[in-house]
């Protein structure tokens, strides 16, 4: 090697490659996989905020369901007409079936 030509395996004076020097990585500062490392960390942090905001969304959304069914018991169906009935029967057994499907997923 003479002069100032790399050497032929491709590592700088400092023990980095030219893709190293062209990203601002040198030997003994934080390397790629270090950096990715750091990246993962930041997204895992990320996904579990992410995930603690759904679950709180959904313990609320329970709540509320409980609330729901609560009003629903307590209402007189005494005075709704045979096509109103019919209607009611047929959302409660849509709802239920929805509610069922919660059960397989947790």
């Amino acid at each position: 090697m003479t002069g100032n030509q790399p050497p032929v395996d491709g590592a700088g004076a400092d023990g980095g490659t030219a893709l190293d020097a062209a990203a601002g990585l040198r030997a003994g500062t934080p390397d790629a996989a270090s950096a990715d490392a750091a990246s993962a960390d930041a997204a895992s942090t990320d996904a579990a905020e992410t995930a603690t905001a759904v679950v709180s969304e959904c313990v609320g959304a329970l709540r509320a369901l409980a609330c729901a069914v609560d009003r629903v018991l307590g209402v007189d169906l005494s005075g709704l007409g045979d096509q109103d009935l019919v209607g009611w029967v047929a959302d409660v057994e849509r709802l239920r079936r929805r509610v069922e499907t919660i059960d397989h997923v947790v």
